[in-house]
């Protein structure tokens, strides 16, 4: 199926004539994330007595689930309404992801490790504000000005920056838990997912994403990481 799933992402860059169009890469998007969140709740299903990990991996399924309506709803404004999508209930959604994930993250590092050394705490603060910086001085200097496409795409960039660096933190947390591999991939596939969603945030700036663009692999590779390692999880249940 993984195998499968790359040949038609490689066959779709290569064969796009248009890269406004719908492709397959929307398609691939839109079901990573719905199996990412069906496969979440399922293994939260699993944990239903846990005081933690039912409601942490219930709400990384539902976080899921809100790409994939948000993307449904992008698709359906760009290809049903043929309108701009920008703002539009969609952003609604895809903000909503932003919050849950977190709060995975967070409540499970907070489980797994007591005490964070403040090294460390610098280090990934850092990462987060260089983010916004590099974003605000990108802003200003392709628009001239802080309009209202800067503080809408800050709603974006600052919990997706927030979320990096809990990522990183997981990853590194989460490597040493009882269930090292699993919640090292999951960690691992956010942090991806992040990056590539910082990488979007920038194209956007300056008006150069298309269907074609690597990042859409990230995307996908991210999803790829994220389901292997939810089913990783469930196995060794």
């Amino acid at each position: 199926m993984v195998v499968l799933t790359i040949i038609l992402y490689v066959y779709s860059l290569n064969s796009v004539d248009n890269p406004d169009a719908f492709e397959i890469t929307d398609i691939l998007y839109a079901f990573g994330a719905l199996v990412c969140g069906i496969y979440s709740i399922i293994v939260s299903l699993k944990y239903r007595g846990s005081e933690i990990l039912g409601k942490t991996y219930f709400a990384l399924g539902l976080g899921f689930l809100m790409l994939f309506v948000g993307d449904l709803t992008l698709n359906y404004y760009e290809i049903v309404l043929e309108i701009d999508p920008y703002p539009s209930l969609a952003d609604v959604f895809y903000l909503a992801y932003m919050p849950l994930a977190i709060f995975y993250l967070v409540v499970n590092i907070r489980h797994f490790k007591k005490k964070i050394d403040n090294v460390t705490i610098l280090g990934l603060s850092v990462l987060s504000v260089s983010i916004i910086l590099l974003y605000s001085a990108l802003s200003f200097e392709e628009m001239d000005e802080f309009n209202f496409d800067f503080y809408f795409g800050l709603l974006y960039v600052i919990p997706s920056s927030v979320m990096l660096s809990l990522s990183i933190l997981g990853a590194l947390v989460f490597r040493s838990s009882i269930l090292g591999i699993p919640w090292l991939l999951i960690a691992t596939g956010i942090t991806i997912f992040t990056i590539a969603d910082v990488w979007y945030y920038y194209l956007e700036l300056f008006e150069i994403y298309d269907g074609t663009h690597p990042v859409n692999s990230l995307w996908t590779f991210a999803f790829m990481v994220i389901v292997y390692a939810l089913y990783k999880h469930k196995k060794i249940l």
